[in-house]
């Protein structure tokens, strides 16, 4: 039987009945099709995704299916041996250097993430996330800190098997630091990552540095280990420290137990040649491993790239971008926060700050472009300078850096030479 996949899109598909009903729409409309399972794109659908495929009888591909306990993002964090704490004030902080990535456990990618360059940043930043109700319907915030490393930043898309991790495709991401849309004179700044570009995880006979870097690799692998995940979907960011001497230790970032949302799925079968939904299922299910799952690619495989512009940026540049053969994607923007806000806690207001964190890159257009990696790197980092030269707030995070080594207080250098000696 051939397998595919297929991604549906679902209004409000953190509610079961929504899934089930646009699910039994798709069948009737595709009856050439038969749909075997589930897998949610995010974390906030899982529970909606579990129950719609309990109902419907198809299998679900996610870890709340298995023993498996997901824990807490700090938590993974934590039990990768990575430094992390919670505050509740920027005296919680003690020796750790900052500057500090500032997030809550419900945070994803760079959903509700915040950073800060002093205690008093940290303070203001800290106060802000406590203002948030997670999508869960919680009432408290468990607010956790991290030191922000200076490095590269990568996503990895995988599938696990028996413990054991397959990487599809990765991606050197590319990203900006600015105030969150629609909240002006805060202080507050996040990030946002803006580009990608994404190449098969296969070693390529013949092609050197083809494949996933084998550090990233090792950090992924170690990670599943830590948290004891050992089927299904996983999509995990990573850091690798750049120092003097050159490439440094690699630490964790994000981890979902899922497939990744923005068409990013078609992407990596058109990179890797294997289709990521249909081999999480099978690696979750122990079914048979499918065709390609170990695959050996004979040639160099095509890379893809994809960049994320505001829409005035993009509309004002779009003659060029056709031009150069990116193809050009319609203005999109999160579904209205203050929407599924109502839905998740009825009539209760959804917090301004909150809204705008969730939606802080605004409306935006997707650029994506296929070809060979060497050229679309130049062609992703021209793209970059366009936006970063566009406004005076968008900054790097090597910039934020810098900035933050020139505000640090004396008192941060002192604890500095504590932890080198």
């Amino acid at each position: 039987m051939r397998r595919s996949q297929v991604a549906i899109q679902v209004n409000h598909p953190e509610r079961k009945e929504n899934v089930v009903k646009r699910l039994g729409q798709w069948q009737k409309e595709n009856p050439q099709f038969r749909l075997v399972g589930i897998v949610a794109n995010i974390e906030f659908n899982v529970r909606a995704a579990t129950l719609a495929a309990r109902e419907l009888g198809l299998h679900q591909a996610t870890v709340v299916n298995t023993d498996f306990q997901v824990p807490a993002k700090d938590e993974a964090v934590a039990m990768v041996g990575q430094r992390i704490v919670t505050v509740k004030s920027s005296a919680d902080l003690g020796r750790l250097r900052g500057p500090w990535v500032i997030k809550n456990p419900f945070s994803g990618g760079s959903r509700g993430v915040l950073i800060a360059r002093t205690r008093e940043e940290a303070d203001r930043t800290i106060a802000a996330i406590n203002e948030m109700v997670p999508h869960a319907g919680a009432d408290a915030v468990r607010v956790s800190a991290e030191r922000m490393y200076r490095g590269k930043q990568y996503s990895m898309q995988c599938v696990v098997r028996d413990g054991r991790v397959s990487v599809l495709t990765f991606s050197e991401n590319l990203v900006t630091i600015g105030p969150p849309e629609g909240i002006e004179n805060s202080g507050l700044r996040s990030p946002v990552e803006r580009g990608h570009l994404l190449e098969c995880g296969a070693q390529i006979p013949g092609v050197r540095g083809s494949g996933v870097p084998v550090a990233l690799l090792t950090k992924a692998q170690q990670t599943v280990e830590a948290v004891r995940y050992t089927d299904g979907p996983l999509q995990i960011d990573l850091l690798q420290e750049h120092r003097s001497r050159g490439a440094g230790p690699v630490h964790l970032v994000d981890v979902g137990y899922r497939l990744s949302g923005n068409e990013l799925p078609d992407d990596v079968q058109f990179v890797s040649g294997r289709t990521w939904g249909v081999e999480a299922l099978a690696a979750l299910l122990g079914a048979e491993v499918p065709p390609g799952y170990e695959f050996t690619p004979t040639g160099p495989r095509p890379a893809v790239a994809h960049y994320a512009l505001p829409r005035d940026l993009a509309e004002r540049i779009r003659p060029e971008l056709v031009a150069a053969g990116w193809r050009v994607g319609e203005p999109s923007m999160r579904p209205s926060e203050t929407e599924r806000w109502k839905e998740l806690m009825g009539e209760r207001e959804a917090p301004k700050l909150m809204v705008a964190i969730n939606q802080h890159w605004g409306e935006t257009v997707v650029v994506r472009k296929a070809g060979d990696r060497a050229q679309l790197w130049n062609e992703l980092i021209e793209l970059h300078a366009r936006l970063l030269a566009s406004s005076p707030d968008i900054t790097t995070p090597t910039q934020f850096l810098e900035s933050a080594g020139a505000l640090g207080p004396a008192a941060e250098e002192r604890m500095a030479a504590r932890d080198a000696s």
